[in-house]
């Protein structure tokens, strides 16, 4: 049994190929051959770049092709699309016409109102259901890749790190600028921060230098870091703060998490329910009222303790550990295809129907 992983549309597949190996994703795939859940794997990117397939490990291979449809597809793969491009529709559906179990995640794309998915992999709403088109929803947990992202003893030097990503109005770092400067303000000290990533244009975005300029906040800003040094900064943070106001399940709450770190999120309805539904993790007030959202990151700092940090780690791992909790998943799922080579939702949803969202 094959899995083709259609992984994203890029015109720098080169370097695609080489960053999934520090995704979570590739942990996964990668231990899913290794278990035997699946007999193989093939990633796919699709791109204008004209590259040779690359062996990750026996059974796990990464291919560039001009379009999707160039995919070379045998009876009984298995289709996983991870975020999806409107181009690809035309063969995602005769793909489904052929009988092939269609399953997606949808990267905050919007993909996941198309009609013909057999299987929707969601992490914003912690259950397993059965939508009004006859999708499956299963409760996915978004995997981190555990070999990078880790606890680590050392410093704590950063009172907050202000998100983990691309810098735009939409990932709101720019309320932690702001709370930055009303805690200043209130308790008469600098926060000390750090915010990686690259800078976006964007309304509030656009302010933020002038604003650390300005008030002469202290603000690291290290550029946009590849995950194995954005773990240490996780590790040297006190807090991590997601405030922004879209995505889905933000990779930088699940990567602090696992790092042990105490994260603080501004809206709580962009994420996993399992990152905030928990006395661990805190879900601000109000994260446009910037004085209330510095003394909640004043009381949050001096809760993070080195006991909190052992507890947010071992929670994260009974919550979304990948060897506890998300291949056991995997293999009930991948086991039910080996029974069924042919898409049988009903079959399906009796498998799932009635369990608990996620088997701890």
């Amino acid at each position: 049994m094959r899995l083709l992983f259609f992984y994203l549309a890029h015109r720098n597949a080169g370097y695609y190929l080489d960053f999934l190996l520090t995704e979570g994703y590739y942990w996964l795939l990668k231990r899913m051959v290794e278990t035997g859940i699946i007999d193989e794997v093939s990633v796919i990117i699709e791109s204008g770049q004209k590259l040779d397939p690359i062996e990750y490990m026996d059974g796990l291979t990464g291919h560039v092709v001009g379009g999707i449809e160039n995919t070379p597809v045998r009876e009984g793969d298995i289709i996983w699309v991870r975020g999806g491009w409107k181009s690809w529709f035309p063969h995602l559906e005769k793909l489904y016409n052929e009988k092939h179990w269609l399953l997606f995640y949808a990267a905050n794309t919007g993909r996941e109102r198309w009609p013909f998915w057999d299987v929707i992999f969601d992490d914003l709403n912690g259950k397993d259901f059965l939508d009004a088109a006859g999708r499956v929803h299963l409760d996915f947990r978004k995997p981190t890749n555990p070999e990078i992202f880790r606890p680590m003893d050392m410093e704590r030097k950063y009172d907050l790190c202000i998100g983990a990503s691309h810098i735009h109005d939409k990932k709101g770092q720019w309320r932690g600028v702001q709370a930055a400067i009303a805690y200043q303000q209130i308790f008469g000290k600098k926060l000390k921060c750090i915010m990686p990533g690259a800078f976006r244009r964007g309304v509030k975005t656009n302010n933020i230098i002038a604003d650390i300029k300005q008030y002469h906040l202290d603000i690291e800003l290290p550029g946009m870091l590849p995950r194995e040094e954005l773990v240490r900064i996780l590790n040297g943070s006190k807090v991590f703060a997601h405030l922004g106001s879209g995505g889905q399940g933000d990779r930088g709450v699940m990567e602090a998490m696992r790092c042990g770190c105490p994260v603080m999120i501004g809206f709580p309805r962009y994420h996993a329910p399992f990152t905030y539904e928990t006395d661990l993790s805190y879900v601000t007030a109000d994260p446009d009222h910037f004085s209330t959202l510095a003394y909640e990151i004043n009381e949050q700092i001096e809760q993070s303790t080195e006991e909190k940090r052992r507890r947010v780690f071992e929670y994260h791992e009974v919550q979304c550990g990948l060897e506890a909790v998300i291949l056991p998943r995997m293999k009930r799922l991948f086991s039910f295809f080996r029974n069924y080579p042919q898409t049988d939702k009903k079959a399906l949803w009796e498998e799932f129907n009635g369990e608990e969202s996620c088997e701890l």
